[in-house]
């Protein structure tokens, strides 16, 4: 099995034809697809089932309403194929885009691949052509400091796209560290995590300039309807469970410097998702809520202050990060 396409869906049946459709309409037929129906009370169950009956290749499983993250968890757990690609549930795929993926992993080896995407509104309207990378491209790793940097200057500064329906990912690496996603409930942003973890254990990244997702802009993302006082404090957790896993990993230059990791963390976020959040607003949140972790990794960025010269673009946070009580 080369494809297995795990599909979350929780309420959307709405679209869940349109997504379900692009993925059966693919000119490459090596996949499964498994759709996790995460508690739908609007009949995305049935729909799922009415779909399973009719085509071999769709496997359905039913469970309480867990979110995104446990669902796509129970994706994986019943995943049999070499490549994993996540779709949500009101997106879908572009046509060929199976095809793509296949010739490019058939002709350039990669543990990962990611590629553009179209933002198209309710009616499949295009919205915006989200175009990362003009050409395919590698991008290598010889050492896991090469690595380090990568996170830290290119993911955690979003110059590479973190989401998880924009790359295709090694069923094999996934297994070889336990990787599964985090409960959103607790820590912030999921398919970071995912992303970042499973970056750790990787050399080779290609980069494909074709447009193989769709992804439907609505009202109803996670990042639309978070509070501020609810981000910090969630990537405070973020961190600590990355700090966790690359510790249970041996991922010795992470820890060494993840006083970067941390700061690139903290800093895309404060100086984007919060840009309209006023300072003492955000000393009080980190005051607040700071951990052992954070603490720790405050003094290390503090006495490496002239290395972060990005966080002065638009505010200075860093003096806000440590406080006697």
């Amino acid at each position: 099995m080369f494809f297995s396409i795990i599909v979350p869906v929780y309420n959307t049946a709405k679209y869940l034809y349109n997504c379900i459709e692009s993925i059966l309409e693919q000119s490459f037929c090596d996949y499964e697809l498994i759709l996790v129906d995460d508690g739908s009370n609007d009949g995305s169950g049935e729909i799922c089932d009415r779909y399973a009956e009719k085509k071999a290749c769709i496997r359905v499983i039913h469970k309480e309403n867990g979110g995104p993250a446990s669902a796509r968890n129970a994706g994986i757990n019943e995943a049999n194929g070499e490549w994993v690609l996540f779709v949500d549930s009101d997106d879908y795929l572009a046509k060929d885009a199976l095809k793509v993926l296949a010739n490019e992993v058939k002709r350039n080896p990669a543990d990962v691949y990611t590629y553009n995407y179209l933002k198209v509104d309710d009616k499949e309207k295009i919205l915006s052509k989200e175009a990362d990378y003009i050409e395919n491209r590698y991008e290598q790793f010889v050492t896991e400091s090469q690595n380090v940097d990568y996170i830290y200057d290119k993911v955690l500064k979003y110059k590479v796209g973190w989401e998880v329906w924009r790359q295709l990912f090694n069923r094999d690496i996934i297994e070889k560290i336990g990787l599964r996603f985090s409960d959103n409930a607790k820590s912030f942003a999921e398919d970071l995590l995912f992303s970042i973890q499973y970056y750790t254990s990787i050399k080779r990244v290609y980069y494909i300039c074709n447009f193989l997702y769709n992804y439907r802009q609505t009202d109803s993302s996670l990042m639309h309807t978070m509070k501020e006082e609810q981000v910090l404090p969630k990537l405070f957790c973020l961190g600590e469970e990355f700090y966790r896993f690359c510790k249970k990993n041996k991922k010795k230059e992470h820890l060494k410097r993840f006083y970067n990791i941390y700061f690139s963390l903290l800093d895309f976020h404060i100086q984007y998702k919060l840009d309209n959040t006023q300072n003492d607003k955000i000393a009080l949140i980190i005051s607040s809520n700071r951990n052992a972790l954070h603490n720790k990794m405050m003094k290390k960025i503090l006495n490496n202050k002239d290395n972060f010269k990005y966080c002065n673009n638009k505010r200075d946070w860093l003096r806000y990060g440590i406080r006697t009580r």
